[in-house]
């Protein structure tokens, strides 16, 4: 169910910010509005690798990802090309996705640190 509600969230911001990104001035619609969108697809296909595989290295990749676009999002905002109003919209919406993140993580991390304790 996490799983599901994870590609959920991304989906939605997926959905909410390509339009925005789509009104990117051209010389910046280029570079920064489609390395963007190209890690929010990438984002996309790993969460749905890691559905029919579950290597937990995709949840640290996807989480790699995420931090990249917050960098990309805080560049629009600082140059203008993106609303305060829109960077904190996302800055919520990418806090959301990183809990969730943090909280697969972290349940992997003790995972492990348990089974490895049961070895000894």
């Amino acid at each position: 169910m996490t799983e599901f509600k994870l590609f959920n969230d991304i989906n939605k911001l997926t959905v909410w910010l390509l339009p925005i990104l789509g009104k990117i001035l051209r010389n910046f619609r280029y570079t920064l509005s489609i390395r963007i969108e190209n890690t929010l697809y990438d984002i996309t296909d790993v969460i749905r690798t890691y559905e029919v595989i579950k290597d937990n290295e995709l949840l640290k990749t996807i989480d790699i990802k995420m931090k990249s676009i917050s960098t990309y999002i805080r560049y629009a905002n600082q140059i203008k090309l993106i609303t305060e109003q829109k960077h904190y919209t996302f800055i919520q919406q990418s806090e959301t996705i990183g809990k969730q993140l943090g909280g697969w993580l972290d349940n992997i991390h003790k995972g492990i640190n348990e089974k490895n304790r049961l070895l000894l």
